[in-house]
């Protein structure tokens, strides 16, 4: 069954009552509002699938990003959740935050998951699920527990693309996110709010037109009137991981 209500195309890929219909409702609509007042309106129709997946170990087991046809996410959920789990669930801002970028490949797939994994806690910090001081400790001890994997002499796009075929998720993300925890710090060193401010200035202008992510930086950039976010990009293809990762941690804390 598909349903349509302000840019949001539902799609009831399984069977559910009205009542579950409801919560889940009351779960994504308002994460998707929190998503776009921290990143900006996205300027097009968001499709939401949703699957269900009972018994599961958390409300959330499983969803993931489509951008063929449309800008969508699957859900898969276990309705029987109560509705503070799911508003809990870092799920939902991870998957929304991917569709400020477009699908930037397999080789940059550390990017644009260090991209989500650093956003879901903006998000999360605008649902009023977070504070501050909760989403900074929340980078520093996901980025210091993963750093015996990332404590190597290989640049970190080498290693991430290793880490995520060994199946190691956790450094794999959270290592791709402390690119995106030096370019936040940095922007608030020059007086701005963070990286959300400059994401929401490109989602304004440039979304629409990016299709790489020589694209995206070459969009930040020009925003900022600098040469920061492909310099730092560069750091993350040459230097050390250790050394990048240790100057992100001490950036941030």
């Amino acid at each position: 069954m598909i349903e349509n209500s302000a840019d949001v195309v539902w799609h009831w890929v399984d069977e559910f009552s009205d009542l579950e219909k409801g919560k889940l409702k009351a779960w994504l609509i308002p994460t998707l509002e929190a998503t776009q007042k921290t990143l900006g309106t996205f300027p097009f129709d968001v499709h939401l699938h949703m699957h269900r997946k009972e018994k599961a170990k958390e409300p959330v087991p499983w969803a993931n990003t489509w951008r063929y046809p449309h800008q969508s996410i699957h859900f898969h959920v276990d309705p029987s959740y109560k509705l503070e789990a799911f508003l809990n669930d870092w799920t939902a801002p991870h998957e929304m935050s991917h569709l400020a970028l477009p699908h930037l490949g397999e080789d940059h797939a550390w990017f644009a998951e260090g991209f989500a994994s650093f956003m879901q806690a903006q998000v999360m910090r605008t649902m009023g699920i977070y504070t501050d001081e909760d989403v900074k400790n929340k980078y520093v001890s996901k980025v210091t527990k993963a750093m015996p994997l990332l404590d190597s002499p290989s640049p970190p796009a080498e290693l991430f693309r290793e880490l995520r075929k060994q199946h190691e998720y956790p450094a794999f993300y959270w290592g791709g996110a402390t690119y995106f925890m030096r370019l936040h710090e940095m922007l608030k060193e020059k007086g701005s709010s963070g990286l959300p401010e400059l994401v929401q200035r490109y989602m304004e202008c440039c979304r629409k037109g990016s299709r790489r992510l020589s694209d995206v930086l070459a969009s930040w950039d020009r925003l900022l009137d600098s040469t920061a976010c492909q310099s730092i990009f560069n750091e993350y293809s040459e230097q050390p991981c250790r050394n990048v990762v240790s100057k992100a941690l001490a950036d941030t804390y």
